[in-house]
């Protein structure tokens, strides 16, 4: 299983997460994690070349970016 940490690091709540969504991380390689991970830290940092908008999803409210 892979290191979800580096999820945690880049300012994920995976413990918040659905027990479903969890567990699709949980089938994630460690490479994968990593993009994620190096994806949210863009986000997070608000560069200029990257910027993310929160959306309300339509029905359940849930935040994405």
């Amino acid at each position: 299983m892979a290191d979800v940490s580096v999820l945690k690091e880049a300012g994920m709540s995976v413990d918040e997460l659905p027990a479903d969504q969890q567990e699709a991380l949980g089938k994630l390689d460690q490479s994968e994690l990593d993009a994620l991970a190096s994806i949210r830290k863009k986000l997070n940092a608000d560069e200029a070349e990257v910027s993310g908008y929160a959306l309300r999803r339509s029905g359940d409210g849930a935040i994405i970016w």
